[in-house]
């Protein structure tokens, strides 16, 4: 079970990841870069286009992990998305946002214990989904 709470509460950082990476992208463009066709393959050149290289070779880099990053929140979506409206409340608020117990209980209108029952049963189904 460690392993997937350690999952979910990497959400937030992977959202702010993606939003960095996304500014770090428009930067980029913003230097003029973006009209270049950097799909092809790369090639030797002179050293003077060095640096270009070296901008779409980050730009491309930069797109991969904004890629990947998206991916794994997709994955995490969907896991969520197997819980019930409660379950999901409760990894949304324990879990995630790292809110206490007691905060849990006042909006939920439920018991600690309740609440402990309904994250081990919510942590169990998203194990299932990701495996």
């Amino acid at each position: 079970m460690k392993d997937v709470e350690k999952t979910l509460r990497e959400y937030r950082v992977i959202e702010t990841r993606i939003e960095i990476l996304q500014e770090q992208l428009k930067n980029i463009d913003d230097v003029g870069v973006s009209a270049l066709d950097y799909t092809v393959d790369r090639v030797q050149t002179s050293n003077m286009s060095k640096p270009v290289e070296d901008i779409v070779l980050k730009k491309i880099e930069i797109e991969k992990e904004i890629y990947l990053a998206k991916h794994k929140l997709d994955i995490i979506n969907k896991a969520l998305s197997a819980l019930d409206e409660e379950e999901r409340q409760v990894i949304q608020m324990q879990v995630i946002e790292g809110k206490q117990w007691y905060k849990l209980c006042s909006c939920l209108h439920l018991g600690e214990t309740a609440l402990r029952e309904k994250k081990k049963r919510a942590l169990g189904k998203i194990r299932t989904v990701l495996q």
